[in-house]
């Protein structure tokens, strides 16, 4: 009877452990899952491709802006749209499907096509007009100063 208990109980650790890492990581990257809708007008992904992706993203904040990295692999810089409403900074865009392939069949297709939309709360009011946002290597970079209202301001003092 005992061993059927430690086995229970490893069982139930193990089953206990796996659910914390699942909330960890959904936790940790619920915001980069993105839906893609399908274009119609592109060519016809695999029958397989997934309608769910990610697009992770790292937000630093300095002292005199806000740093955004996205990563979106596959895509030309005319892809994007990029725009700030409020402190909200919405990336949209469009990953086309090509086939560049004449023969063979897909066994595995994990990569998403179609229009996107990601939104990152920025933790500070911007000056958004005079952002500037670049496509190197897969990843966006945006970089947007702080209001001037935010920026910290050094103080002398007179003697």
């Amino acid at each position: 009877m005992a061993t059927w208990e430690n086995i229970t109980h490893s069982v139930r650790e193990t089953l206990e452990q796996l659910a914390e890492g699942w909330q960890e990581i959904w936790q940790k990257s619920r915001g980069a899952i993105t839906h893609f809708t399908p274009n119609h007008d592109d060519a016809a992904p695999p029958a397989r491709s997934v309608s769910w992706g990610v697009l992770s993203a790292e937000l630093v904040e300095t002292a005199d802006a806000i740093e955004v990295s996205l990563e979106a692999p596959g895509m030309e810089s005319g892809d994007f749209d990029v725009r700030i409403e409020g402190q909200v900074l919405y990336v949209s865009g469009k990953r086309s499907y090509t086939n560049q392939r004449s023969e063979g069949h897909y066994h595995i297709t994990e990569r998403a096509y179609g229009s996107f939309q990601r939104a990152l709360q920025l933790p500070c009011e911007v000056d958004e007009a005079v952002a500037s946002a670049n496509y190197r290597h897969g990843v966006l970079e945006i970089s947007i100063p702080k209001s001037r209202a935010v920026r910290p301001r050094r103080i002398t003092v007179q003697s």
